[in-house]
């Protein structure tokens, strides 16, 4: 169990510093060392296995005094596989694996121990300019450094000062916030001003704001733009959030991988304290509001909610059995809100310009734009921000410029992998939230892998199960168990196991069991890309299974 900060003498001390206390350990060491964890748990009140059972759990801790952390490695993730040869086996390499950094428009990536480098700068990636218009990236491509100074000159931190001043009231922002239909864009589609006013309305004088930057989600990459070019809307979002809500603290998860999204969110926090924006007094007001940012160890489950939560307390990160709800009983026990990266960017622009203004962006019923991450088998990768509802064929065809030349577009999964996987003939639906339900598929993330059709979709698909056994936390059997075989009754279809007379009926009541029964959204979300297989390739599945041949001559069969 977690411990309550009954202790804290005030707001301004670190809200959350076990992460912190960690990454310094190992900054000093180059590991964590039986010391350093004995002298963090000391200092954190925490019992030093509860920090021990912690610290293993992620990828980039080294934990021992003769282990090192992870360095020379190459992202296995499914949609950098799309560009690998698919012929030599998946034996781990000598010089290491990683997940999926968050580069899947520039692979293959790398880790030197220090930086992700990719085919590009390593870095990230400039959105591409659309023919439609933003409202998150109307500003970032003239914002080249992300200053303070850049963003006010747009007119950024003006809807803070007025709601912090008085000059416009928490209830016609919160009003605005509803009518604008803006929901989350992590991919629960929850109305953010429901959430909000939940947190505002909840008892208690200690609440929290907390943006989860943690997109580990393979194919989804739409954040790290924002985190880098503007982190003051991010920052100006999540400052509104807090007055609205009654909040005055404010903490940013940030996911390993972005090392330099780190260094550009510190420094727009300092200028921000030194011009007077954020800290005890925002904008000359006799409002508090101060944001720490958290940086993760790597863990794809950290991108769930209260699994981010236990990481900032310090102990497992194992997914919460709900209710209570963050809302209620978030960060040590107390009302917070959580929303993601996108869902705060877009708050300033909805203020500055109207709820009529942003629901007028969407198609149809749907409100605003949506950032729609496009990697995989397309000539122009990258982050576009579209209307929300815009058809997969205008983004992936029109806009990312299909496949190569020859090629065609074979499948294409949504929300990064976890929101399922399609065949071509589902290329003119609508992206949204609810138009797609009866097809089992999410929008999510936002996310899209295209995949053309030179691969083997079984390969694709065993390569996305190989990714979720490798990041199931492993609280729930079913999917600590289901994950692990699904992939091995892949690795049959593919031929690189036996191969069960029963494997598609067991593959079917896997699946079905893990999104029934699974603690989290991973383990139900999972077997989405085996159903998609199922749905829109059971030829092609059915030439591995009883054939026992692959049309595109990837699979050892």
């Amino acid at each position: 169990m977690s411990l309550l900060p009954a202790d804290r003498p005030g707001e301004l001390d670190d809200p959350a510093p076990a992460l912190s206390r960690l990454h310094e350990a190992l900054e000093l060491d180059g590991r964590l060392t039986k010391d350093a964890l004995e002298t963090a748990a000391t200092s954190l009140h925490l019992p030093l296995v509860d920090l021990y059972d912690a610290a293993t759990f992620y990828h980039y801790f080294g934990v021992g005094d003769d282990v090192d952390p992870i360095s020379n490695a190459a992202c296995s993730g499914p949609t950098c596989a799309l560009r690998q040869s698919q012929t030599q086996g998946d034996e781990r390499a000598d010089h290491g694996e990683i997940a999926c950094p968050g580069l899947c428009d520039q692979p293959t990536p790398t880790f030197d121990g220090a930086r992700f480098v990719a085919d590009g700068d390593g870095g990230f990636t400039v959105p591409r300019v659309v023919d439609t218009e933003e409202a998150l990236f109307r500003h970032i491509r003239d914002d080249k450094d992300g200053s303070i100074d850049s963003y006010r000159a747009s007119g950024g931190y003006r809807q803070l000062s007025h709601l912090a001043n008085g000059e416009a009231s928490v209830q016609s922002a919160m009003e605005s916030l509803a009518s604008s239909g803006l929901t989350g864009r992590g991919g629960a589609a929850f109305p953010l001003a429901a959430k909000w006013r939940a947190v505002r309305e909840a008892p208690g004088d200690l609440k929290y704001i907390v943006c989860n930057a943690d997109e580990g989600e393979p194919g989804t990459f739409k954040d790290r733009p924002l985190l880098h070019l503007s982190p003051h809307l991010l920052l100006e979002g999540m400052a509104l959030a807090g007055v609205a809500a009654g909040a005055t603290t404010g903490i940013i998860y940030l996911r390993y991988e972005y090392p330099e999204a780190l260094e550009q969110l510190l420094n727009a926090i300092n200028e921000a304290e030194s011009a007077g924006v954020l800290g005890s007094s925002i904008m000359g007001s006799a409002v508090a509001f101060r944001v720490w940012v958290k940086r993760g160890a790597g863990s794809y489950v950290c991108g769930e909610e209260t699994s981010l939560l236990n990481s900032l307390e310090g102990v497992k990160p194992w997914p919460r059995e709900r209710p209570p709800f963050p809302t209620t009983s978030g960060l040590w026990n107390r009302p917070t809100v959580i929303n993601n990266v996108e869902s705060f960017c877009a708050v300033p622009p909805i203020l500055e310009k109207g709820a009529d203004w942003f629901r007028g962006l969407g198609r149809g019923d749907n409100a605003g734009t949506k950032l729609y991450s496009v990697s995989g088998d397309v000539q122009k990768a990258g982050n576009y921000e579209l209307p929300l509802g815009i058809t997969a064929r205008e983004v992936i065809e029109g806009y990312a410029g299909g496949p190569s030349e020859g090629r065609m577009t074979k499948a294409f999964t949504l929300g990064g992998i976890s929101g399922g996987l399609l065949g071509a003939e589902h290329l003119d639906i609508n992206l949204d939230y609810v138009s797609n339900r009866d097809l089992g598929v999410s929008l999510g993330s936002g996310g899209i892998v295209v995949v053309d059709d030179s691969r083997c979709i079984v390969e694709f698909v065993r390569m996305t199960m190989r990714f979720y056994q490798d990041e199931s936390c492993g609280r729930c059997f079913p999917c600590r168990i289901g994950t692990v075989r699904l992939r091995e009754l892949l690795d049959g279809l593919t031929g690189r196991a036996d191969l069960p007379e029963d494997a598609l009926s067991r593959m079917d009541a896997i699946g079905a069991l893990m999104a029934t029964t699974s603690a989290c959204g991973l383990g139900q979300a999972a077997p989405l890309v085996v159903t998609g297989m199922f749905r829109s390739f059971r030829d092609e599945v059915d030439e591995h299974a009883t054939g026992r041949s692959c049309r595109e001559g990837v699979c050892s069969l």
